[in-house]
């Protein structure tokens, strides 16, 4: 869909996260594939409980 309407990526931003390990699984992930269809993942950091260093360098963005 996000070709289809000519989207250049997505921007992630939870304000819970009841499983920090399922949230950068699902990260790595969601990276990994937006990545091989040359779209961008940027992640908005709200969450106190998320580690910037687990997740930095397989997004394109993290806004703070």
């Amino acid at each position: 869909m996000l070709k289809k309407y000519e989207y250049i990526g997505i921007m992630v931003d939870f304000d819970l996260i009841d499983d920090i390990n399922s949230y950068y699984r699902f990260i790595y992930e969601l990276s990994a594939r937006f990545k091989s269809e040359g779209l961008i993942v940027t992640v908005k950091l709200e969450n106190n409980n998320i580690d910037r260093r687990k997740i930095e360098d397989v997004v394109d963005y993290i806004i703070e």
